[in-house]
């Protein structure tokens, strides 16, 4: 049988659209005529080229790509209203005061004005032995007020209140000592002519006093000489 080409007409001697005008027959080199747009177009219902199609989706992002701009992120939060800006972060950072008026947790600052502790102020040491905090009143560069806690190598531990000079390590003066055993208390011995307010030690009281079998050449004036019978 012989392909034809035809155009069909309605009853009224229409001609039926769309129609065919010279169609060479389909094959898999030719392509029937049909009109073809050259780009997406909205609404067509017309067949599109696939240059068209190549350069549409050249123009879309890969699926693993990294969009230029969005508006959300993965949870769907809305970029420009969940994030900080860097000029909102530059403006939080300036309303912070300045360095200098902060406290860190290392290092050595100086700390002025008044401070209220309602709790407990604490030194932890990774180590036990010769360990100790000081409180100190440093007046012209120079240690004059000084209460140190301290844990000793023997096991013991002591408060010691004393009064230091700018060169002075460690504080001497009262000590209270407490050993496995008891609680101690000592101070330094004032001289047997000491007629003040200072605390009067053992030391002090055995050398006021003193139990002799005659009396020294060089007595002195300040003790008291006992001569048993």
């Amino acid at each position: 049988m012989t392909d034809r080409q035809v155009k069909l007409k309605n009853r009224s001697g229409d001609y039926l659209l769309p129609y065919t005008d010279n169609i060479p027959a389909a094959s898999t080199s030719t392509a029937g005529k049909v009109k073809l747009d050259l780009s997406p177009t909205s609404g067509s219902n017309n067949a599109i080229t696939s240059g068209a199609v190549y350069t549409a989706l050249s123009d879309k992002l890969s699926t693993t790509g990294t969009a230029a701009k969005a508006t959300a992120d993965a949870n769907g939060d809305v970029i420009s209203t969940t994030y900080v800006t860097k000029t909102e972060l530059t403006t939080v950072q300036n309303s912070i005061p300045a360095d200098s008026d902060l406290v860190h947790k290392s290092g050595s600052e100086t700390i002025t004005g008044e401070k209220t502790f309602y709790s407990l102020v604490q030194k932890t040491d990774s180590t036990t032995s010769g360990s100790y905090i000081d409180f100190i009143q440093n007046i012209n560069g120079a240690r004059r007020g000084t209460m140190r806690t301290s844990y000793n190598s023997d096991g013991s531990y002591q408060v010691t209140f004393g009064c230091n000079g700018p060169d002075a390590a460690a504080p001497s003066g009262l000590i209270v000592k407490r050993t496995s055993s008891a609680i101690t208390a000592t101070a330094p011995t004032p001289a047997v002519s000491n007629n003040s307010t200072e605390i009067a030690t053992t030391a002090y009281v055995n050398n006021k006093f003193k139990k002799v079998s005659a009396l020294p050449s060089s007595p002195d004036a300040n003790t008291y000489y006992f001569i048993p019978e």
